[in-house]
Order: structure tokens, then C-alpha cells, then sequence
């Protein structure tokens, strides 16, 4: 993606749309909390920070919208193959079960006196249980 497409992804309608409604919402709150007290003495209001505090919640959510939509025009969801977020499709979830099973087998090495460490027992357990749950997962089962 190009510096181009995601400029065009900030100025779309929908981006702009969302970035107003959160700057609608979210910069009142800041101006109650940036100029409350001027405005409760009667000293009035800064008018110029009242702007920039409106201005920053739309370039955040302008950012986050477009950054969003330039990545799911890549192909990139931040999904799993379950829509369900994280994974990050089937080529990520085999890349997280062979860590999970990397950690496992250097769990199962540590040597464990007296019969063992209840920490330790918990930690394959859990192992365990994440690698199943992502392997069902993956397999939509």
C-alpha cells in the first residue's frame, strides 16, 4: 500500500464520518477537562485550545480508521481462520502452535526434583490447553 492509498483511506466518508462523531464526543470531555476551571472563574475560553482539543481525537480515530482500512485492503485482519481476533489466518496459527510446542518440549525437559514443581506441572497443563484450544480452532472444529 502506498502513502496515496492511504490518504485516501484518512479522507474517505466513512473515516471522516467516525473521526467527527469521536471528536464530537470526545472533545467536550477534554475541553470540561483542559479549560473547566477558566470557564467555572469566568475567565473565558482559549479558544485555540478548545480547537486543537477537538483536533486530536479526530486525528486519532482518522489514523486508527485508516490504518484499519489499509490494512484489511492488504489482507491483513488481525483475524483467524474462526474470525476470531489474533490468529492472523492459517499460515500465523501454525506458527503459534509450533511455539506453543517449542515452549512445551523446554518445559518438559526441565528436570524436577522431588517429585516435581506444582508451578511447572500448571505451566504444561496450560500449555496443553492453549495448543488445543488453537488447533480446534484452526480446523474450525
Amino acid at each position: 500500500m502506498t502513502a496515496r492509498a492511504w490518504l485516501g483511506n484518512a479522507v474517505s466518508a466513512p473515516i471522516a464520518r467516525n473521526a467527527a462523531i469521536t471528536a464530537l464526543i470526545v472533545g467536550p470531555i477534554l475541553t470540561a477537562i483542559n479549560q473547566g476551571d477558566a470557564l467555572l472563574a469566568g475567565d473565558g475560553l482559549n479558544w485555540l485550545k478548545v480547537a486543537l482539543t477537538f483536533l486530536v481525537p479526530y486525528a486519532v480515530a482518522t489514523v486508527a480508521g485508516a490504518n484499519a482500512r489499509t490494512a484489511g485492503q492488504r489482507g491483513v485482519t488481525g483475524q483467524g481462520a474462526t474470525g476470531r481476533p489474533g490468529a492472523g489466518g492459517p499460515p500465523e496459527t501454525a506458527r503459534v502452535l509450533a511455539e506453543i510446542d517449542a515452549a512445551a518440549e523446554a518445559v518438559h525437559r526441565v528436570r524436577q526434583p522431588d517429585g516435581g514443581d506444582p508451578a511447572l506441572a500448571d505451566a504444561k497443563d496450560r500449555l496443553a490447553r492453549a495448543r488445543a484450544a488453537l488447533a480446534r480452532g484452526a480446523t474450525g472444529g
